[in-house]
């Protein structure tokens, strides 16, 4: 059954005054219509920019145009977050709506749906249909639908050979959305569609259209990934991405947990970019890209190291860094351990003897640490006033030196 519409509760009045003030603008790209050329022909016809499309996440909402570009990933799709398409008249369109009373509207989602009645077709989903003359009487219409239909891609399955050459190319088939939100290409415009037939005849006559990103493909992960421990601390390494050649790359970002699972950071301490879902989620923490876990800003995409600070010593913290898109898609998290540790100063070194970390489970030798002028000043065989006579000697026959000269 066709998902049915969901009535605005502002007048007619309202909603074509915002659109004669511009308060309702293309979230994304410019609306494109086509004319039909074999339908029944009403006394004044849509045209182009007589219909606005948005997109909304909250009902009641359009999705500005850079948070439009970035809706469509595999956590929303995972989620199978609502979405609303939003459908209302223009001031030109307002200006028609006493004019185009008769024939029917459809609202579609999928490629190439322009053409299309009351037919239901492979590549394109109905979401709603009603008649003409209810939708210019009460100026909108939010049909709801779900972010997991929205990014069904029914975009051309080509089969290639090994050597190259395409052994067959054939429609995905019957429009359903895939299970594990996943597609075979990185990135595809999926388009919704508002289309008119005048004559309820289904030819359509005049078709209002508005294309959307889907990108449901995790960036490639960075590769050499190393942490090691410092003194209340841990630093993350890794090999960049090249950008230059997966251009989708936003940045990175350090998720990491204290012990078995623990949070690191207080909520807010970070903004998370990355985008997960519980429904996809493991477990929580940095393996599950739980953006609680995040334990860093974004990062450039030129970065190659970072310090997590402010952590215990003696405690085992797991750590990763995960490459993320313009979608906020992450790339798959390799997690591992590393114990921070107080960090010897040249004191501690001399004090314990070169035993290092305190020497835990080791036998100290007080100034026993070798190496350099400042081991001189330990208590080696002159004991502690040998070798302070020693250097007061020294000093006294430099001095006898210099006055010999003196005289002569």
């Amino acid at each position: 059954m066709p998902i049915g519409p969901r009535r605005s509760a502002l007048t007619v009045t309202v909603v074509g005054l915002l659109a004669s003030l511009g308060l309702a603008r293309p979230a994304r790209a410019q609306l494109t219509g086509t004319a039909g050329t074999t339908g029944t022909t009403a006394p004044a016809t849509l045209a182009d920019g007589d219909i606005f499309i948005g997109v909304q996440q909250q009902e009641g909402s359009n999705l500005a145009a850079f948070d439009l570009a970035r809706f469509f990933n595999k956590a929303n799709c995972d989620c199978d977050t609502p979405v609303f398409i939003f459908y209302a008249l223009t001031a030109s369109g307002f200006a028609k709506r006493s004019l185009v009373t008769t024939g029917t509207v459809t609202f579609w989602v999928g490629s190439g749906c322009q053409a299309f009645g009351l037919a239901q077709q492979e590549d394109c989903r109905l979401l709603a249909s009603e008649p003409i003359a209810t939708f210019m009487a009460l100026g909108s219409d939010t049909i709801p639908t779900t972010a997991r239909i929205m990014s069904t891609d029914t975009t051309i399955n080509t089969t290639v050979a090994a050597d190259g050459g395409i052994i067959s190319s054939n429609p995905l088939g019957v429009f359903t959305p895939t299970p594990d939100c996943t597609s075979q290409t990185n990135g595809f415009t999926q388009t919704v569609y508002a289309n008119f037939d005048y004559g309820s005849n289904g030819t359509v006559d005049y078709s209002a259209s508005q294309a959307v990103l889907v990108d449901l493909t995790p960036p490639p992960a960075p590769t050499g990934v190393t942490i090691a421990p410092g003194n209340e601390a841990i630093t993350v390494r890794w090999t960049s991405v090249d950008y230059t050649v997966n251009m989708d790359l936003q940045g990175y970002q350090i998720l990491c947990q204290r012990g078995g699972g623990l949070q690191v950071f207080a909520d807010g301490t970070f903004t998370p970019y990355v985008k997960s879902c519980d429904k996809s989620r493991t477990a929580p923490g940095p393996a599950g890209l739980d953006p609680l876990f995040v334990c860093s800003p974004l990062l450039n995409r030129s970065d190659t190291a970072y310090r997590v600070k402010i952590l215990q010593n003696g405690i085992y913290y797991g750590a990763t860094v995960v490459a993320i898109d313009n979608s906020g898609n992450a790339s798959p998290a390799d997690v591992q351990f590393a114990q921070p540790a107080k960090t010897d100063s040249f004191w501690d070194v001399y004090k314990n003897g070169n035993l290092t970390n305190g020497g835990v489970g080791q036998t100290a030798t007080p100034g026993a640490a070798t190496g350099g002028f400042c081991a001189v000043g330990g208590e080696g065989r002159l004991g502690r006033w040998g070798a302070g006579a020693a250097a007061t000697a020294l000093v006294a026959a430099v001095l006898f030196r210099a006055r010999r000269r003196r005289r002569r």
